[in-house]
């Protein structure tokens, strides 16, 4: 009879370790897969940023090219006389 008991309790401990481990490969699947969204979010959060800073520059650059036109045509608006004189 011991043997019987002793077989009995190292068959529950082997299907617990088993069932422990099977919960592990779930969760690292599951894990696997999250990772592998976040890193697709990533990526195109990362081509989104360069898009945006690309367009900052020319945004940028158009204004200020915009401040110098201005500041060139402002002596001349300054220069001259109203109308009514």
């Amino acid at each position: 009879m011991p043997k019987n008991t002793t077989d009995t309790q190292v068959h529950l401990l082997i299907q617990s370790l088993s069932d422990r481990i099977d919960e592990l490969e779930i969760r690292q699947s599951f894990q696997d897969d999250t990772l592998d969204q976040l890193n697709t979010v990533l990526v195109q959060q990362q081509k989104d940023i360069l898009a945006l800073q690309k367009t900052l520059r020319l945004m940028v650059k158009r204004h200020q090219d915009l401040q110098q036109e201005v500041a060139l045509l402002q002596p001349e608006v300054q220069d001259e006389r109203p109308p009514h004189y």
